[in-house]
């Protein structure tokens, strides 16, 4: 904001004033209240508006409980708006994200992609473009809720963590290595492993395509 009012770079002090009359003084985009209603039961009004609003009734010292009284009745209603308006942006927010967000499940035993966050580094004439987006396999040894899943390396089964699934994508080897285990989690929580012909092995893409 400071960019628009400022023309000349050693000035942008002068236009302080008028930014946090702008800032206080706009609705939230969460709750559709200004910050100068929220603090102080009223709109901030410019000095050049020369309308005569009153926002409260004359006050009488012989009954000052009626301001009081006012003043709570005012504060009640906007925190009644603030929640409603609330609630509303907040399921507009989901209507959004969900536009974007596909519900994926995965099971015990899937091979997985994780999806990398490398930074350059010319030092070492490392790019990040040119990093593989993802990184795996890993396999799938425990599911924690409907978005998180813990992986851990396939043949060592050394725990990497949870991941959520936005990180994840599903992998399909043409082949698995020879000999490697599977975690098979029971019901009591505990791993075991079993040799690959005692699972459902993973189809490949040749496999499936063959079929199809």
């Amino acid at each position: 904001m400071l960019q628009i009012f400022t023309s000349e770079h050693k000035h942008w002090d002068r236009v302080i004033g008028n930014i946090n009359f702008a800032l206080r003084t706009a609705p939230s985009a969460t709750t559709g209240i200004t910050p100068a209603m929220a603090t102080f039961l009223k709109e901030l009004r410019p000095f050049w508006d020369n309308r005569d609003v009153a926002y409260d009734a004359p006050f009488d010292p012989e009954r000052p409980h009626d301001a009081l009284r006012m003043l709570m009745s005012r504060m009640a209603n906007l925190l009644k708006t603030a929640i409603s308006n609330k609630g509303k942006a907040q399921m507009k927010q989901k209507i959004n994200y969900d536009k974007h967000r596909s519900d994926v499940q995965f099971e015990i035993n899937d091979l997985v992609l994780i999806k990398t966050y490398a930074l350059s580094k010319a030092a070492i004439r490392y790019s990040q473009s040119l990093e593989d987006r993802y990184k795996g396999s890993y396999v799938i040894i425990k599911k924690i809720s409907s978005n998180a899943y813990e992986i851990a390396k396939p043949i060592t089964l050394q725990s990497k963590g949870p991941v959520n699934v936005s990180e994840m994508r599903l992998y399909i080897p043409s082949d698995k290595p020879a000999g490697w285990p599977i975690a098979d989690i029971d019901d009591d929580n505990e791993e075991n492993l079993t040799a690959p012909s005692q699972t459902n092995p993973v189809a490949s893409s040749d496999e499936k395509s063959a079929t199809s």
